[in-house]
């Protein structure tokens, strides 16, 4: 096999990359507009005409406003059958992907903890956060951007609240904060397992499970996600259960609740509901469960929430 380009990946406006320089122009590119939604899409396809030729593409997908994509064309003899070009297509794209994916790596993490969430960060979450990044190199944020129900955050609002958040408290050359365009199903324990399949493809080691995760109401066991993980030891991805968390006045900061004695109005609960009222009514006790730079942020929207029928 002979690459028909030296290994160059082509861009129609950049001209030839490396791989590396491809990596760099992406960074760039996302750069230009943070706040932006981005799909990032590796594929591979092939011709037969007087000889065999895969190419294989790589887009990043700003949302609503253009993209950036490169392509690399490899030669190859002459194959028997459709399926081996289809799985030899799937190899080239995996190959590209795992790249990209080593050259996250390259900060040196050799495990990473990731994060999911489709709120607004409170002191409980930061809690968690810092907790799983303890047992692992780095620490990878990934809010779910894409359709929700009614009442929740909407997108624009997390991913600023969030950046927010990591600017202010999070160090930089241990957190990675990166959005995922995803339509939430809330299937509990089995969407659950599915989240961390797929942080698994984004370079995590570790991915935590929240009480609930996933969840709609009261329809699942607040552990049956957490339970799931139980079933499948060979996932390749190790996960951290999130227990139950609040803010003690009495221990003067966030406890895990399984550590913390108290009770009663020495404690205040991270509920949904409650901060949701807190966050769009104001209160003493908002900036006794937000970070101020958060709810600034927040309150700056005029509308934060998810209107009408999912």
């Amino acid at each position: 096999m002979a690459a028909g380009s030296a290994g160059w990946f082509v861009s129609p406006s950049r001209g030839r990359r490396t791989l590396e320089g491809m990596y760099r122009d992406l960074v760039e590119y996302m750069a230009e507009d943070p706040a932006a939604r981005y799909k990032l899409i590796v594929g591979s396809d092939s011709q037969l005409r007087q000889e065999l030729v895969f190419v294989t593409a790589v887009v990043c997908h700003r949302l609503g406003k253009g993209a950036r994509y490169y392509y690399q064309r490899v030669r190859h003899r002459r194959m028997a059958s459709l399926r081996q070009r289809i799985f030899y297509e799937t190899s080239l794209s995996l190959e590209v992907a795992g790249d990209l994916s080593r050259l996250f790596a390259e900060r040196g993490w050799r495990t990473v903890a990731a994060f999911q969430t489709r709120n607004v960060p409170h002191l409980g979450h930061e809690f968690v956060q810092k907790m799983a990044a303890l047992q692992t190199d780095g620490l990878l944020i990934h809010p779910v951007l894409g359709e929700k129900k009614a009442g929740d955050f909407r997108d624009e609002v997390i991913l600023a609240a969030y950046r927010a958040l990591v600017d202010g408290y999070h160090r930089p050359d241990r957190t990675v904060l990166a959005t995922m365009a995803y339509t939430m199903r809330y299937a509990g324990p089995k969407e659950a397992i599915h989240h961390a399949i797929v942080r698994k493809n984004f370079g995590a080691s570790h991915f935590c499970v929240g009480r609930d995760h996933a969840g709609v109401g009261a329809f699942y066991d607040p552990l049956a996600a957490q339970r799931e993980f139980a079933r499948y030891p060979d996932l390749g991805v190790t996960p951290v259960p999130i227990g139950e968390v609040h803010l003690c006045l009495r221990c003067g900061g966030v406890v895990a609740a399984d550590t913390c004695p108290h009770g009663g109005d020495e404690v205040r609960p991270f509920s949904g509901t409650r901060l949701r009222r807190l966050l769009t009514e104001g209160g003493a006790e908002l900036e006794e469960l937000v970070r101020p730079e958060v709810a600034a942020v927040v309150r700056s929207f005029s509308r934060p929430f998810v209107a009408g029928a999912r």
